[in-house]
């Protein structure tokens, strides 16, 4: 079995800015530490300083599992891996302790503390200074407040061997992007954009989670926060918290107030814009398929791994027999879907390689793509970078949808200039060495019907000999010339970019 190294977050030798932190800013941390007599202050120093750890660390999650026969575990994921923590020394007798501390800091009534699952959050707020001094990047907007305001969203679950285990993941304003700071390729950028200002219709985004679906919402409620239309979220729990010149309400789902129930009473409260979580349910998509006809552009998250299985999971939750009838409805409705996934950015090495035969074989079956040299990544991950593929719902697309055709939803999404899938784009990105080539098999995973239906992109680089990177540059071109009002044809950029590039010979015709 291999080793795994742990990190002790006690050593305050080798992690000093811990050391500082509850050495000489404990008084000023929200998360208060029991006295030391107490058989809480162990647990609750040890979450804070794993919390404290991630932040600086930028971490997206931390996980904690107590398990009767070998006691705790407590990994913290950023984004060069799990980083997993020494927790030997907790007592196994005290885990009732640590169950009940957590709850308790979630306001949960102690009451209720028994229940088998829960979600809730929890507010922490560090002082400004000290992280300055740790090294961790503010914005300027925050940098001038005497805190550093961090929201953890909880959720807790009792596992069958009498164990539990409590997820936190991290939402912190500090390191949330705007629209243009996200890396999108300019084309998908412009029509993310034109959708954040339609009047109605139903947008969707999908993914697994951890993806970045909430953050890219968040990004479009940004973007369409002018100040003239009122904009209601329901969430599960409310993560970052919404500031703009116009109206905003945040609802939380409670116990009392399910998503259903909340949607029901929003639509009476005269909003425009409503950002309404993931559909769960066949009563949820209802409504939000009804909110639409009322004049209400809806936001909503569903998981699934691609768009054309976005689509078909909508289908699946539309009401037994009465699915071929509202078909129609939902085709009516849908306005996008935007999948996505997160994967390790990294920096290029001055080293080139070719896929491996095996490698070579799984790439051309699930992209299409004919990958060849390409610039190696380096070990050092940088960022986290997401790779999406959108669908823009035209007349065709509607028809399909209609029909339930899902591989014609695919084959009609690879005609649209802006559309690529999601493993067509990470390949672009390791051919220029910002991403590891298994990190696109482990994370981006493929797309079959990608080869029996080509891309408008794979067609346009096969044509004129481009690779896809030179073809989404002329992509990009193509939009920001669209958007000063030229009429522009892709394909006779394409050519001129052939051209002058000495790619294809300037004799050859405009190819339809």
């Amino acid at each position: 079995m291999e080793n795994v190294e742990y990190v002790d977050l006690l050593d305050y030798e080798q992690l000093p800015y811990l050391g500082e932190l509850i050495n000489n800013y404990s008084e000023g941390v929200s998360w208060s530490l029991p006295a030391r007599s107490d058989a809480k202050h162990p647990f609750a120093l040890l979450l804070l300083l794993t919390i404290a750890y991630a932040v600086r660390e930028a971490a997206s999650d931390i996980h904690l599992e107590f398990h009767p026969r070998w006691g705790y575990k407590l990994n913290v994921s950023t984004m060069h891996g799990d980083v997993h923590i020494h927790t030997s020394h907790l007592r196994i007798d005290d885990a009732k302790t640590l169950k009940n501390l957590i709850p308790t800091r979630c306001g949960i009534p102690v009451g209720s503390q028994e229940r088998s699952d829960f979600n809730a959050a929890i507010p922490v707020d560090f002082p400004m200074q000290w992280v300055v001094e740790s090294g961790i990047p503010v914005k300027p907007c925050f940098a001038k407040a005497s805190h550093y305001h961090l929201r953890l969203r909880v959720a807790y679950i009792q596992m069958t061997d009498g164990g539990y285990s409590f997820t936190f993941r991290l939402i912190d304003e500090n390191r949330t992007k705007a629209l243009e700071e996200m890396g999108f390729s300019y084309s998908v950028l412009c029509e993310i954009s034109k959708i954040s200002t339609l009047k109605s219709g139903l947008v969707l985004f999908a993914g697994p989670t951890g993806s970045g679906k909430s953050s890219t919402q968040y990004a479009c409620l940004s973007k369409a926060n002018v100040g003239q239309k009122k904009i209601i979220t329901i969430e599960d729990p409310v993560e970052f918290m919404l500031d703009g010149p116009g109206s905003l309400v945040q609802i939380e789902v409670t116990p009392d107030l399910p998503p259903e129930r909340a949607l029901q009473q929003t639509l009476r409260m005269a909003a425009k814009i409503l950002m309404i979580g993931e559909i769960r349910s066949p009563e949820m998509l209802q409504i939000a398929l009804a909110a639409t006809t009322t004049g209400h552009l809806v936001f909503a998250t569903v998981h699934a791994d691609n768009v054309p299985g976005a689509v078909a999971r909508l289908f699946k939750l539309l009401p037994e027999g009465m699915r071929e009838a509202e078909l129609a409805t939902l085709a009516n409705a849908l306005r996008a879907v935007i999948c996505q996934r997160l994967v390790p950015l990294r920096t290029p090495i001055h080293k080139s390689a070719e896929p491996s035969i095996n490698q070579h074989e799984w790439i051309l079956k699930n992209s299409g793509v004919d990958l060849g040299r390409y610039t190696l990544a380096s070990h050092a991950v940088v960022d986290r970078q997401a790779m999406v593929e959108m669908l823009v719902v035209d007349y065709d697309v509607k028809l399909a949808i209609e029909a339930l055709n899902i591989e014609g939803v695919f084959e009609l999404a690879g005609k649209q200039p802006q559309f690529e899938t999601l493993l067509q784009q990470g390949l672009r990105f390791v051919e220029k060495g910002l991403v590891a080539l298994d990190d696109c098999e482990q994370w981006l995973g493929g797309q079959p019907m990608a080869r029996r239906y080509p891309t408008m992109r794979l067609k346009l680089a096969k044509t004129y000999n481009m690779t896809l990177n030179q073809v989404d540059g002329v992509i990009d071109t193509y939009y920001s010339r669209r958007k000063k009002g030229e009429d522009v044809s892709l394909e006779e950029l394409c050519r001129e970019y052939a051209i002058s590039q000495g790619r294809i010979d300037e004799n050859e015709p405009l190819r339809a």
